[in-house]
């Protein structure tokens, strides 16, 4: 008798279902964040580099045609550390023959 009254009782029947979308909602959001978090990044990111070629093309003038001008570096370097992008994440591959210029930020 006890048996049958437990299994017509129907208390807590939505607990399951609410814990399951509770789960999934915290995935949604966990979600959400990381990506607000990556593009966030990804945005600092780029206005450092907007920053770094905007004060870099500044300083043309003042390169006289030379790749690897000191003054054209230092805007560089100075432009990214006002974006809070550290000096030593720099790397530099400059050649006198116009060569690029590689970054690596990780």
């Amino acid at each position: 008798m006890a048996i049958a009254l437990f299994m017509k009782d129907e208390n807590g029947q939505a607990l399951v279902p609410a814990a399951i979308m509770f789960v999934v909602v915290l995935g949604f959001v966990g979600f959400a964040v990381d990506v607000g978090q990556m593009r966030l990044t990804e945005r600092q990111m780029q206005i450092a580099a907007d920053s770094a070629a905007m004060a870099a093309s500044i300083e043309i003038s003042n390169c006289a045609g030379v790749s690897n001008c000191s003054a054209m570096q230092s805007a560089v370097k100075s432009a990214l550390a006002e974006n809070g992008i550290p000096i030593s994440a720099l790397v530099e591959n400059c050649s006198a023959s116009g060569g690029q210029r590689y970054h690596n930020f990780s």
